[in-house]
């Protein structure tokens, strides 16, 4: 067989016996007992199609009769035929033979959704004992209705049957990734709590990746939304490759459990090329904006006289949005114009100095840079550099968005000054206390408590400030420091 064709007639010939119904379908035998064989099984079709009951009006009682062709026996009697039709499909639905022939959409629906799981043709034929064929044909719209049998075997399949190296596609993992970005949280960070050996995370370059590989960056997801407030929260119960089927869930079998989706840019825009997809759609929306970013800072629309008129002329498009014989008027026209176009006016450098007061104030509020960074769409990095003064000037887009701010609309992670805490730590450490014990007992890496913050969690503080009482207790010589203080 090529692809998804019969086998050729030729080929029918040598593989069936005759009077069989396959002889008489694929072979095109039509001798006496191939015909004798396909009329036994249309019979037979007929028959497992045909409903068991039917209607039948009494003309002596005038009633409509709802009767069991098989049987005889009277199931209903009523005085109107849309009762006796109703009552009749009720009964029949009862008896739906698995041979009844059914629409394919709905398993067209499953088969996609265990292909964005991971599940391919061949996983999902050896599950469903269906042949591989009849699946490809149903994808392709060469079968157009099924049998129900059939149906229930395809649907029974659920996404446990992948296994860890099956691969999957890459967006709701992406998803999660750029979250964790957004929040600070580096990409060559996430590759080492994957057990990478570099600094590099090689996530979502093909579109594509392996189910293990998207447990693992969701399980590290739930570990630091539990520990950042920062970062949105999803539900623990949702599974990577193991979630339920949207028919099941609408037939009632399965309850769907509540899940909060993190969704991707759409397709051909810059920002989902940002977020890792490379198809060529996304890749040339960022190409463009990649163009128009080289067009910050000049001005779109110019004045100029042609023809013995002055003119405005759009630059890029290279219409003339305006004619005068003013010139004053016309340069007034293309100023107003440029004044209102981003790329030209919205770029020129201000001074930061307002900026960094409010930037300041909301971050001795308790709101951290991310979510500073996340609210106006600057970066982290231009942010830092803001509130540090490393970066003096900045762009009026940028100031406008960051000036923009609440600190009642940003989201805190109850950060408070780290001088009281850490001056806890040096008494301890004075007092003979080594750093690594200190570490080990606050379950901390060594690294926080010698490379010191501004700020630290008011969580950490607490556990730092239980343990120095505790120790206050038993050792005289930190009280000693203290009165000495």
């Amino acid at each position: 067989m090529a692809g998804n064709d019969f086998p050729s007639i030729a080929k029918a010939k040598r593989r069936y016996k005759h009077g069989t119904h396959a002889r008489y379908v694929l072979a095109r035998c039509r001798c006496e007992p191939c015909r004798v064989s396909n009329r036994e099984y249309e019979k037979d079709r007929q028959a497992r199609r045909r409903p068991p009951y039917h209607l039948k009006y009494s003309p002596s009682g005038k009633l409509w009769v709802v009767r069991n062709g098989k049987s005889g026996k009277i199931a209903a009697r009523t005085r109107t035929k849309a009762a006796a039709q109703r009552k009749a499909d009720k009964l029949n639905a009862e008896h739906t033979t698995s041979s009844e022939l059914v629409s394919t959409a709905e398993v067209l629906d499953h088969i996609r959704w265990l292909q964005s799981q991971g599940v391919g043709i061949k996983t999902l034929s050896k599950a469903s004992t269906v042949s591989g064929s009849v699946i490809n044909r149903m994808i392709d719209g060469d079968i157009k209705r099924t049998r129900r049998s059939t149906m229930a075997k395809i649907l029974s399949v659920g996404a446990d049957v992948v296994k860890h190296g099956a691969r999957m596609r890459a967006d709701d993992t992406m998803a999660l990734v750029a979250s964790l970005v957004d929040a600070g949280y580096t990409r060559g960070w996430i590759a080492q709590k994957l057990g990478a050996q570099s600094a590099g995370l090689q996530v979502g370059r093909a579109g594509w990746i392996s189910i293990g590989k998207a447990r693992a960056i969701h399980n590290i997801y739930l570990w630091v939304a539990k520990r950042d407030p920062s970062v949105r929260p999803i539900s623990a119960t949702f599974k990577i490759g193991e979630a339920e089927s949207s028919m099941a869930r609408g037939r009632g079998a399965l309850r769907a459990k509540p899940t909060t989706k993190i969704t991707l840019p759409p397709h051909g825009t810059a920002a989902r090329a940002r977020h890792g997809c490379r198809c060529n759609g996304c890749i040339g929306a960022a190409n463009r904006a990649g163009a128009a970013k080289t067009r910050f800072g000049q001005l779109r629309y110019i004045a100029r006289f042609i023809g013995g008129r002055w003119v405005v002329r759009d630059t890029i498009s290279a219409t003339i949005a305006f004619r005068t014989n003013d010139k004053g008027g016309a340069f007034a026209v293309a100023r107003d114009l440029n004044s209102k176009d981003p790329c030209s006016s919205l770029t020129m450098l201000v001074d930061a100095t307002p900026v960094r007061k409010h930037l300041r104030q909301i971050y001795a509020q308790g709101t951290t840079i991310a979510a500073m960074a996340r609210a106006s769409g600057v970066s982290n990095a231009q942010v830092h550099f803001l509130m540090s003064g490393r970066s003096r000037r900045t762009s009026g887009r940028k100031a406008s968005a960051l000036l923009a701010l609440s600190s009642t609309a940003l989201p805190t992670d109850a950060r408070i000054d780290a001088a009281p805490t850490y001056l806890l730590v040096d008494r301890l450490e004075a007092a003979g206390f080594a750093t690594q014990w200190l570490a080990s007992v606050l379950d901390l890496p060594v690294r926080h408590l010698r490379n010191r913050s501004k700020r630290v969690s008011l969580e950490r503080a607490r556990d730092i400030a239980a343990l120095y009482s505790v120790l206050r207790e038993r050792v005289s010589t930190v009280k000693e420091l203290e009165r000495a203080a």
